[in-house]
């Protein structure tokens, strides 16, 4: 057993942190792509955390277990999946498949690797210089994807900014790690302080991932944001010219407004973001979520969500015409809705019709 025992209570703090995140994952969303994601990557971390802890603490005569498992390698494609999901709301298989294609490839070779070869031969001399030049070129390569998708001008990946640049950050550390330790690796192994060193920051980035998604579940679990479709309106009918008689904006303000509410949600497409909320909206346009009500009530006489929702519904009929093959939850989610519930009442109460009749009579 290791004599750092801080080593120990990161592993299973991490462990416990991911069997928390499962309860939080329960009361959310099963149906967004994104949440499966998380929920994928909570179970990914998992293993990981679990099999390090087996290894260390019960299996020491094959502790390089430890330094031949590829699990850094899932990460990065990990993290490019959900940044596609929350700018695309939607990701072809084909895609998973192609970026996952790899480090299932060096799992496999890991595997032959424990259960055929083990340590200290020909094989393993060529996996581990195969596997020390990957991740790096892997972790800098997908980190650097990520980077240069925030710098890019998306509203809905900025909402989710604050989640994905840590994980940026993780990915580069992770990577300056993987230079370090083959560079210096008989040092290092002579050395049992620095070797626990090393082991304690990989686990502290695991722990830090492990609470990165604790942090996005309690938040979609306690949102309110996401209580949108439920929401009903209940107040009594104010005329707009009324409501807002004492308002200091004049109609070029308003206007102003108006058209910097359109160029935007068309070129960005907030929309797509199922927890999108007047205030989250109003930060992105950089105004005052008074005078966005006040745009939407006169200058479009419309409420936020009958006006998001129309936008919705919009997309959705495109993507029907573009996407003939996406049956009806695909087609919610894409479309940013947040079930297909909400998706068929708002849509029937549109256009009159459910989707799929719609769908229907577009398509003859």
């Amino acid at each position: 057993m290791t004599s750092f025992p801080i080593l120990t209570y990161l592993l299973l703090a991490t462990i416990v942190l991911t069997f928390c995140n499962f309860y939080f994952w329960f009361s959310a969303n099963k149906k967004k792509a994104f949440n499966w994601l998380i929920f994928s990557l909570n179970i990914y971390l998992l293993l990981h955390a679990i099999f390090v802890f087996t290894v260390r603490h019960f299996f020491t005569q094959f502790i390089y277990f430890n330094t031949v498992a590829p699990f850094v390698l899932v990460y990065g494609p990990l993290l490019y999946i959900a940044i596609e999901l929350i700018r695309r709301n939607t990701i072809k298989r084909k895609t998973i498949y192609a970026h996952l294609a790899l480090p299932s490839l060096i799992w496999f070779a890991c595997l032959v690797l424990i259960f055929f070869y083990g340590e200290g031969n020909g094989f393993y001399l060529y996996y581990n210089i195969v596997l020390a030049l990957l991740t790096p070129i892997s972790l800098i390569g997908y980190a650097g994807y990520g980077i240069s998708a925030i710098l890019a001008s998306n509203s809905s990946l900025k909402r989710y900014k604050l989640m994905v640049m840590p994980a940026i950050l993780l990915l580069i550390f992770m990577s300056l790690i993987s230079i370090i330790v083959p560079i210096y690796g008989d040092k290092l192994l002579s050395n049992a302080a620095a070797t626990d060193l090393i082991s304690m920051m990989i686990y502290s980035l695991m722990f830090a991932t492990s609470i990165l998604i604790f942090k996005y579940k309690t938040s979609i679990v306690f949102n309110e944001d996401n209580l949108q479709d439920l929401t009903v309106e209940t107040e009594e009918f104010v005329s707009p010219a009324v409501k807002y008689e004492r308002s200091s904006l004049t109609l070029q303000q308003l206007e102003a407004y108006k058209q910097s509410l359109h160029e935007f949600t068309l070129k960005n497409q907030p929309y797509l973001d199922s927890t999108l909320s007047l205030n989250s909206l109003a930060k992105l346009l950089r105004m005052p979520s008074h005078h966005l009500t006040q745009v939407l009530s006169t200058r479009l006489n419309q409420s936020f969500y009958t006006y998001v929702n129309g936008l919705r519904i919009r997309y959705a009929i495109q993507l029907m015409t573009e996407n003939v093959d996406m049956n009806m939850s695909e087609l919610a989610l894409a479309s940013g809705f947040s079930s297909k519930v909400s998706f068929y009442r708002q849509f029937n109460a549109t256009k009159g019709c459910t989707p799929a009749a719609y769908k229907k009579s577009i398509l003859k």
